[in-house]
């Protein structure tokens, strides 16, 4: 079941991403962002469901906060992320420091651009790793001609890697980002 939820996400993601070229412009921008984020996060966690079939389900709030950094070319840009996501409650894994490629799709023009991201990356806690994917949405709100502000919803989704001792965590975030962007070309 999680696989369907994880393979429809992907598609979903994909599908976004292909409608690119309604977001171009005649004329190409090229930049480079900075930006800091932070969330809040309805988690939701799955432990050890391989184990003999004891699973243990809990939902708790929790958040991330972090740092990203990317560049665009037209409509589409790369962006890398460093986020610590925090679990509040008895959560298994109260901490999750993560790092992701998220390939963007924006409108180049206007003050209030749409767009989406779709990213993959990995994580660590206390001595085990994950899998890490995400797909969100937005808008980003230019404030003034370089900085900026973005709204997004994300769906993310840890999966820690080994067969017998797995871990399972979901996210569905309110994000906000405040960036400042380098114009390359005009």
């Amino acid at each position: 079941m999680q696989t369907t939820i994880r393979i429809r996400i992907a598609i979903a993601a994909l599908a976004g991403l292909a409608a690119a070229p309604m977001f171009s412009q005649e004329a190409v921008h090229r930049s480079i962002e900075v930006y800091a984020m932070g969330s809040y996060s309805r988690i939701s966690e799955v432990a050890n469901p391989y184990i003999f079939g004891s699973t243990q389900k809990m939902n708790a709030g929790g958040g991330f906060f972090g740092a990203g950094f990317g560049g665009r070319l037209g409509p589409v840009g790369l962006q890398t992320e460093f986020l610590q996501s925090r679990m509040s409650g008895a959560a298994q894994i109260p901490c999750l420091n993560t790092g992701a490629l998220n390939i963007v799709v924006e409108k180049r023009t206007g003050r209030i651009r749409p767009g989406g991201i779709a990213g993959v990356g990995g994580a660590e806690d206390a001595g085990n790793s994950y899998l890490f994917l995400q797909a969100g949405a937005g808008v980003t709100v230019m404030l003034t001609h370089s900085l900026f502000i973005r709204p997004q919803v994300r769906v993310q989704d840890w999966e820690r890697l080994g067969v017998l001792m797995g871990s399972h965590h979901t996210a569905v975030s309110a994000v906000v980002a405040i960036g400042y962007r380098f114009p390359a070309s005009q």
